[in-house]
């Protein structure tokens, strides 16, 4: 199990590690409870391993990464900054992005290079 990261989407990226860190944290609690020779202990154990598997299966796996490509795509529409870095990936995208988001058309270009490149 490891973190994922959304760049154009970074409080996403932190909800993925810290759900990603809960869940590794409540599994271990669970074990560590299962294992014991208390009834009490043994149902908390089974709850945790149990609410583990929900924010691996559920929020890490399906419900983080569709917010986050929501999120990014609102963040690439909207703000210049994620733009930018999206065209710079992609920069056959730039019609596209510049039609969409008119503040990057008006600091950016595309060049004859192909790079995008600020307005002069």
């Amino acid at each position: 199990m490891v973190y994922r990261s959304y760049p154009y989407a970074p409080l996403m990226s932190f909800c993925s590690g810290l759900t990603a860190f809960g869940a590794l944290l409540f599994f271990c609690f669970g074990i560590v409870s299962v294992l014991s020779f208390s009834l009490i202990l043994i149902i908390i154990g089974i709850l945790e391993i149990t609410f583990a598997a929900f924010l691996f299966f559920i929020v890490y796996k399906k419900k983080i990464p569709n917010k986050a490509e929501e999120i990014s795509k609102k963040n690439i529409e909207t703000k210049v900054i994620y733009a930018l870095q999206y065209c710079r990936v992609n920069p056959d995208a730039y019609d596209e992005i510049a039609f969409i988001n008119k503040d990057f058309a008006d600091k950016y270009e595309r060049n004859e290079e192909g790079k995008i490149v600020k307005r002069k």
